[in-house]
């Protein structure tokens, strides 16, 4: 079976910024849509293959939410956080001179925290 995917939901991202916000949105809506499908009742019909359908109960049930469960285990938290600094790291050789002041309307930096 070939299966092809339609990449017009590609994101081009130019800074770390844009890839942390796009990789912790991406997370979030998978591990929402696995903890949703946890809550399917036993009982339901599941289409499959386009035409073929089966229906969760009993053994196929709790063997559909152990996969739910393995998926969201690997998926689990990432292994970082976004902070907001207050502050521009300054390097030494950083003078008064040609600091950012605070009205120069830049973004703030983000962090990444492991």
């Amino acid at each position: 079976m070939q299966v092809t995917q339609d990449r017009s939901d590609l994101l081009f991202i130019d800074n770390i910024q844009d890839l942390v916000a796009a990789l912790t949105a991406w997370h979030d809506q998978k591990v929402q849509i696995l903890e949703y499908m946890m809550t399917i009742p036993s009982g339901t019909e599941m289409l499959i293959n386009d035409n073929e359908t089966i229906v969760l109960d009993g053994d196929v049930h709790k063997g559909f939410c152990a996969g739910i469960i393995v998926a969201l285990s690997e998926l689990g938290t990432l292994p970082f956080e976004v902070t907001a600094d207050a502050e521009e790291p300054h390097s030494p050789e950083t003078n008064n001179d040609t600091q950012r002041h605070s009205d120069d309307h830049e973004p703030t930096p983000t962090r990444l925290v492991h």
